[in-house]
């Protein structure tokens, strides 16, 4: 097995560490927007729901 040296284990080390920096603000940048996007999705759910409670029974109605 090869063995690395110091000065590698340091730059591997410190590549990890700004890849971890630029995911982290990635993720922060997004989380915003991700979470607008699960609100949005709550309410067209929400509204679904309700047009379906209203909208069930006249239906029924019609064709019985």
């Amino acid at each position: 097995m090869e063995e690395i040296s110091n000065q590698t284990l340091h730059a591997i080390i410190k590549d990890i560490k700004l890849d971890t920096v630029e995911i982290k603000n990635q993720v922060q940048k997004t989380n915003g927007r991700v979470r607008t996007l699960e609100i949005w999705r709550g309410f067209i759910t929400g509204g679904l729901a309700i047009i379906g409670i209203i909208l069930i029974p006249i239906i029924i109605r019609m064709f019985f």
